[in-house]
Order: structure tokens, then sequence, then C-alpha cells
């Protein structure tokens, strides 16, 4: 009998961990964000004689019922996953870098500033010889993730919570998204469809990535130099 060997390349396995794991809380997020909305409504109403209530007062009470059930929870959680998401890309693209600059024996070290896209793309380019996105569309697009990321890591998604230059940019990415995104008269509301298409395009963009790295050829020693 013959004995094969068969070679298996663990440098990114932890990266298709990630995206797995991403990938159910995706699943079950929508059904929790309802099911926090039904337990909110118990909650709102337990021990209130609705029927006795005055217009005005059933109509508050009603309101915030439908504040947290459509603003409040899908912003939270839908915000924390875009969070998560982006957290799993960028995670994903510096194993590639660090993996790549050990083939290379390079001492450069992969360290992008304010923009992560930007000088992620930059980088990948000039030292690794490595393109970071072959698809352009799909490049802004997660250009576009890492503002919405930005806006829920540092202000929760809130107009409040940000400069009118934030604000204002966020506006301008959400309007050419091809998912709807809710934006409130103070707050950003993603839709469950937008975080389903983000997470769609940093799974697909990071085993694309995670593929061409795993055959790229070794620059000539003199590209390894600074």
């Amino acid at each position: 009998m013959t004995e094969r060997s068969i070679t298996v390349d663990f440098r990114y396995a932890y990266v298709e961990y990630e995206l797995d794991g991403l990938g159910h809380v995706l699943k079950a997020i929508e059904t929790e964000i309802e099911h926090l909305a039904r337990q909110n409504k118990a909650e709102a109403l337990r021990g209130v004689d609705v029927p006795s209530l005055d217009d005005a007062d059933r109509q508050f009470l009603y309101d915030e019922i439908r504040e947290v059930r459509e603003r409040i929870l899908p912003r939270l959680l839908r915000g924390s996953l875009i969070i998560a998401v982006w957290a799993g890309y960028e995670a994903a693209v510096r194993q590639v870098a660090w993996v790549r600059l050990s083939e290379l024996s390079s001492q450069r070290k992969f360290r992008p500033r304010a923009r992560f896209m930007a000088g992620a793309r930059r980088f990948f380019a000039e030292a690794l010889k490595l393109p970071l996105e072959d698809d352009e569309s799909r490049y802004e697009r997660l250009a576009d993730l890492e503002t919405i990321r930005n806006a829920f890591a540092h202000a929760n998604g809130l107009k409040d919570g940000m400069r009118r230059d934030e604000w204002r940019q966020l506006r301008r990415v959400s309007a050419r998204q091809q998912t709807p995104i809710a934006v409130w008269q103070d707050m950003f509301v993603p839709s469950g469809g937008f975080v389903a298409k983000a997470y769609e395009d940093v799974a697909a963009s990071v085993r694309d990535l995670v593929a061409r790295a795993r055959v790229a050829p070794r620059p000539a020693r003199a590209h390894l130099q600074e």
C-alpha cells in the first residue's frame, strides 16, 4: 500500500474560524432582536392598565415600545456586529501581512495609520507585492464599511457623538449603499440586509486574499529592502 502525505496549511486556519463564527452570529442576531423587542414590550406593559390610560399616555407608551423595537435594539445589536465583522476583516488582513513579511524575511512593519483600507492597500502593493483587493467595487464597499464601523465604534451611531463633517460623511456613505440604511434625525440604524452584505463582502474579500497569498511568488531580494 502506497503512503501519501497530506500537507495542511494552518497559517490561516483561525481566519476561517473567525469568518464561520461571524456567520453564525449573523444568522442569530435578527432573531435575537425580535426576542428582545417582545421581551421589552412585555416588561413595558406589565402591570399597566392600558385601557385606563388617556390617549396621550397610551400613545407615549406605544411610541416608546416602537422606538426600542425599530431603532434602539437594531442600532445597538447590528452596530455591534458591524464592529465585529470589521474587526474580523482587519485581523485577517494583518495576519496575511505578517505571514507574508515573514516569508519575505522582511523587516518592515505593517502599521497602517488613519484610514486602514487606504494604508493597507498601499502597503500590500508596495511591500508585499500582493493586491489587497482585486474587485474595485468591493474595495469601495469595504472602505465605506470602515467609515460606518467607526461611527459605531466611536459614537454608537449617534449624531451627537460625531463631528459635523463625520455625520455628513456618514450620510453620503449611507446614500450610496445598495442595501437600505435608515438615517434618522439623530441616529444611524443599519438594516439587517446591510449587515448581511457587509459580512458577505468581508468573507469573500478575506478568502480571496488568503487564496492569493498562499500562491504569491517571492519577489527578488532587491524588493525586500526598505
